[in-house]
């Protein structure tokens, strides 16, 4: 469903709508106070007691599933027998099996540099399948005419995700990389297109 849905994530943990968690705890008392008013006596106790309250809250999308492109996507997965490939195993075969199994992390993560970096290798997973080994500029040219994503955009990825693999050794490449951080958030949602894109083209 994943490879198929464009924003929504279908995750594999649970979530649990709980109750709310009230806790308390006693602090004690003060000696307590006896006043005479007239013929009355008034006692007066005083007593301290903390409380503390944790509230979990949950937010989801809501996006169609196309059912016919869904089960024909599944059947390609089943035919690409993706869990039981060997040393005889075509290479093809192989590199896409890893191509899905970083865009399923992708899909389980949370933070969202790993997101991107699961997304981009599996991108890269994907469009040199077959064993070749196309990077930089010819890597991006492939990738744009694989998908129809921009060679703008699919550069300004792969430039991202090679800062986040090397020392940062100026200010400038700091600055960048935080800038391409705080972008991520909205860039993920496009970068994950281009993956499920990939991914679709290569199975058969």
């Amino acid at each position: 469903m994943n490879l198929n849905l464009r924003s929504v994530c279908v995750r594999l943990d649970q979530v649990s709508f709980t109750t709310n968690e009230v806790k308390f705890k006693y602090a004690g008392e003060k000696p307590a106070t006896i006043e005479r008013d007239g013929n009355l006596l008034k006692a007066t106790a005083e007593a301290h007691i903390f409380f503390r309250t944790t509230h979990s809250i949950y937010w989801g999308m809501k996006e169609n599933i196309d059912e016919i492109a869904t089960i024909a996507t599944f059947r390609k997965i089943q035919n690409l027998k993706r869990f039981n490939y060997s040393s005889t195993t075509g290479i093809t075969t192989v590199n896409l099996a890893k191509a899905m199994k970083e865009f399923e992390d992708a899909m389980n993560e949370r933070d969202i540099l790993s997101i991107f970096k699961h997304l981009y290798n599996t991108i890269e997973l994907a469009a040199n399948y077959d064993g070749s080994n196309d990077k930089d500029h010819s890597l991006d040219l492939k990738i744009a005419n694989l998908t129809g994503e921009s060679m703008v955009d699919v550069e300004k990825w792969r430039k991202w995700y090679n800062r986040t693999k090397h020392v940062d050794a100026t200010s400038a490449e700091v600055a960048s990389l935080l800038q391409s951080i705080g972008d991520l958030p909205l860039e993920n949602t496009n970068v994950r297109r281009c993956a499920n894109a990939t991914i679709l083209a290569r199975l058969r």
